[in-house]
């Protein structure tokens, strides 16, 4: 990486801090093995009830910096991921183990619904090269005893994919793979085959993309309209450390153009990633990770947090 494109990557960016007006610790919904720490929960509801999905690491940030980890048990990063069903009262139903099993490696689950079924788009270890990773679609079972993959194929032949957006657009079922420049591919099921929605866009190369600005939680259709939330690493001065900054942004209905609105964080700078969103007529809600450490669902009363942070949607 040019130094300039790390000077780009780690500067100072201005951001607002945003409160909740309510918020729940999920870290205890699950229960992981030793040496593992919850985070980057994600969720979807269904008729069963919410579908909760959380993700354990085996290391810990342990520098004030945000920029050093230590393992916690093994001496390579690995995830495991814990599923739970819970209730309207956000109690645990019923544990998962099943889905446990089928996600076993995988990193930052995105849960959604699309065409009658649930499912997760997940990044997932690929064999031979170090630190290779590539996507995958899940399609859940009906009765949550499993999953189906559906390897996902890199358009531009990386070796390591992550945080490919999926949303649902007029009955179909897409991905944002870029925000900055824009790329989205339309994805066909059951085989996995991905389009570009821009033909242009397959002129681009790897080199094209800095990925400066990822994709975070699933898409959520509003106001024929995307709506979409990102992630940046940036620095907080003067002590240079490094957290997570969000953003939220509308995708137009050609899927060919973005507003985007104010960086903000929740609660306090620190490194968070925002893994699952959800909008009601009188709420979002944020399920997120804090320091790679615990899980959370933080609640906004949707005018104001829409009025602030989401451009071109009505309130």
């Amino acid at each position: 990486m040019s130094i300039a494109r790390k000077i780009r990557r780690f500067a100072p960016l201005k951001f607002d801090v945003v409160q909740p007006i309510s918020e729940f610790d999920l870290s205890e919904k699950v229960m992981l093995s030793p040496g593992y720490y919850p985070t980057n929960p994600s969720f979807v509801d269904t008729d069963l009830g919410r579908l909760l999905c959380i993700r354990g690491v085996n290391y810990h940030i342990s520098d004030n910096s945000g920029l050093t980890s230590a393992f916690t048990t093994g001496d390579s990063y690995h995830s495991i991921n814990r599923f739970a069903l819970l209730d309207g009262r956000g109690e645990v139903v019923r544990a998962l183990l099943d889905l446990d099993a089928a996600f076993e490696s995988a990193e930052d689950v995105r849960l959604f619904s699309f065409d009658g079924a649930l499912w997760g788009a997940c990044c997932r270890p690929m064999s031979g090269t170090a630190l290779s990773c590539g996507m995958s679609l899940m399609k859940l079972d009906a009765d949550l005893r499993g999953a189906k993959a559906i390897p996902l194929a890199s358009p531009y032949g990386s070796s390591r994919e992550k945080n490919w957006l999926p949303i649902v657009h007029q009955g179909m079922l897409h991905f944002v793979y870029s925000l900055e420049p824009l790329v989205v591919l339309r994805c066909e099921i059951p085989s996995g085959r991905l389009d570009f929605v821009d033909p242009r866009c397959a002129e681009y190369s790897r080199s094209s993309f800095t990925f400066l600005l990822c994709g975070s939680a699933s898409g959520i259709s509003l106001d024929n309209r995307q709506l979409l939330i990102a992630h940046r690493r940036t620095v907080r001065l003067p002590r240079l450390r490094r957290i997570y900054v969000h953003r939220c942004a509308t995708l137009n209905p050609s899927l060919t153009k973005l507003q985007f609105g104010r960086y903000f964080v929740i609660g306090e700078a620190e490194v968070q990633f925002v893994a699952g969103m959800d909008v009601d007529d009188d709420i979002v809600r944020l399920s997120y990770g804090r320091m790679d450490r615990s899980a959370h669902l933080a609640e906004f009363d949707r005018r104001t947090f829409v009025q602030t942070f989401v451009p071109g949607l009505r309130r």
